[in-house]
């Protein structure tokens, strides 16, 4: 294993990823307030154009909504060209996930995902889609427990 396949997603260095904070910042869409207070847990919405049947319209809707409900500022969604190769979107989504310290990725439904999650998306952040988390490790800042149980009641 040489020093450059060592590096994983970082070896396109420092500019590539400056260029992804720029279109991060330019393409978010932040739910409450300006992505500038940057105490809440922030997620990056995903969804893939090619889906059939996908609207998205309703799918930036259940990305909004997904991201509310599990109390998350989205940082931006995603859209995936319909030739874009799996293991590249994965890449560019974590790519994004590093870059704007997310600890989630929300997607309006599993075919936006390809079928299956992917096992690098659960290595750094939760994964989260109408009816159903796949906990990740957490690195980076999570929602803080919502109320007690009798709130929740």
């Amino acid at each position: 294993m040489d020093a450059s396949s060592r590096q994983g997603l970082y070896r396109a260095g420092v500019p590539e990823l400056e260029r992804i904070a720029a279109y991060l910042k330019d393409e978010s869409t932040p739910l409450r307030g300006s992505l500038t207070d940057t105490h809440g847990a922030l997620a990056i919405g995903m969804r893939c154009a090619a889906v059939a049947g996908a609207d998205a319209v309703n799918d930036r809707a259940t990305i909004e909504a997904l991201a509310r409900r599990h109390g998350y500022t989205l940082a931006a969604i995603y859209v995936v060209a319909p030739q874009t190769v799996s293991p590249v979107v994965a890449a560019r989504v974590l790519e994004m996930v590093h870059v704007a310290r997310a600890s989630a990725v929300i997607v309006p439904g599993m075919t936006h995902l390809g079928g299956s999650v992917p096992a690098d998306f659960t290595r750094v952040c939760s994964v989260i889609m109408p009816g159903h988390v796949m906990l990740g490790r957490a690195l980076y800042p999570t929602p803080a427990p919502s109320g007690d149980a009798e709130a929740q009641a």
